[in-house]
């Protein structure tokens, strides 16, 4: 009898543990704000801002892998309005700084970076012959294009200032388009189209690097 209650405790026990455990892994993940990155030097003249698509793409591949808490992107950018912090306070916050944004966002830990590159090259050559006669174009070309993004990324301790990882990220996109003039015109795939998905391509490639490199080094954010 008093084995059988011993073991129904012990039993009892184990099930309240394997309940709970889970419960505190997920309090016991570190909460994370990731601002938005700087892009100054990178900017195109009518993109959007891309230092900010890049840290909402970074939250997004950092919730997915489930190691951290991110705080909502909204809600910081509604902080940041509300404290009238400025643009430089996001790229690279003093100790004290950090710690009043931490504390405002009840984040132990914030993640910085900046865009390092981002940019397209292209290859062109021109083809010609008989072939293009009979289809009534009088030139063609081909136009191979690389796109290439890096950026680095920080995690910095709001309440010490102190960056505990670093981390870098690439990624390129490589495509050829075709173009034809004639009698009727131009008709090339050269076009805004064209070149913003192959930097897409090449920043989601950027972004999964980057968050590769911050979950590998997670066990330095307690």
């Amino acid at each position: 009898m008093r084995t059988r209650l011993i073991s129904s405790i012990a039993m009892t026990a184990l099930g309240f543990a394997c309940w709970t455990l889970p419960g505190r892994a997920q309090t016991e993940r570190p909460t994370i704000a990731v601002l938005d990155f700087d892009s100054s030097s990178v900017q195109q003249e009518g993109a959007t801002d891309i230092g900010r698509d890049i840290s909402d793409s970074l939250v997004d591949e950092l919730v997915n892998d489930g190691s951290f808490r991110l705080i909502e992107r909204k809600r910081i950018a509604a902080v940041f309005k509300e404290q009238d912090f400025g643009a430089s306070d996001r790229v690279g916050p003093s100790a004290g700084l950090a710690a009043k944004i931490g504390g405002v966002l009840g984040a132990k830990y914030l993640i910085v970076g900046t865009v390092t590159h981002f940019g397209v090259e292209n290859d062109n050559k021109s083809v010609s012959g008989s072939l293009l006669k009979r289809v009534g174009a009088g030139s063609a070309g081909t136009t191979s294009s690389k796109a290439a993004v890096s950026m680095s990324a920080r995690i910095i301790n709001a309440t010490t200032g102190e960056i505990v990882v670093a981390a870098k990220g690439e990624g390129t996109s490589k495509r050829t388009r075709i173009s034809l003039k004639g009698d009727a015109g131009n008709v090339s795939s050269s076009s805004s189209d064209f070149l913003a998905a192959i930097l897409g391509e090449a920043t989601e490639a950027a972004v999964k690097d980057t968050a590769l490199g911050l979950i590998e080094k997670r066990a330095r954010v307690q």
